[in-house]
């Protein structure tokens, strides 16, 4: 509409913002449901006071507060390009939102056997298509739900993004542009 933005502001469009933000929450979901296979798989390995050290470290960044992160790394985080803020700002989301990827992988885990893992590999050489969608049907809906859950919280994130000024649907500044 015109006359709603000042002169000389561009208008930026928010379905941008939305896009970023959705290829951010897909990418950040495809990580983690890659990465949560060998963390539970190592976490399950694990035993007595090392198992439970393991735990609290997965899960230490998950429940350190935004504003706390923001305090700590802003300054780094600002002081690189906007690319390198992206870069730095998918990786922290990364360190954040794994863990509930692994601990969701860990009550939902997979359906399938260690027994029948052997016999469909013993049966033979099968193409890599057939041998991926054995494996996705075999993880069962812990990975799914694992991916969605990182996917949704990943796409409504709002405060780490302000305070590392990146560009994102749920924070509408000037600066971030």
């Amino acid at each position: 509409m015109p006359g709603l933005a000042e002169d000389g502001v561009s208008a930026v469009s928010v379905v941008a913002d939305i896009a970023l933000a959705l290829g951010r929450a897909l990418l950040l979901a495809v990580v983690a449901m890659g990465i949560c296979g060998a963390l539970c798989g190592w976490l399950a390995a694990q035993s007595g006071p090392t198992r439970t050290g393991a735990w609290v470290l997965l899960l230490a960044p998950f429940f350190v507060p935004p504003a706390l992160i923001g305090a700590a790394f802003s300054n780094p985080a600002l002081a690189v390009s906007p690319s390198g803020r992206e870069i730095f700002y998918l990786t922290i989301l990364a360190l954040k939102l794994v863990p509930l990827a692994v601990v969701v992988r860990t009550f939902l885990p997979s359906r399938l056997s260690a027994e029948a893992r052997f016999v469909f590999h013993a049966l033979g050489r099968s193409s890599w298509k057939e041998a991926a969608r054995f494996h996705l049907r075999g993880a069962g809906p812990g990975l799914w739900i694992a991916g969605a859950v990182v996917f949704l919280l990943a796409f409504t994130e709002s405060e780490l993004a302000t305070l590392f000024q990146v560009r994102t649907w749920t924070v509408l500044t000037e600066a971030c542009r």
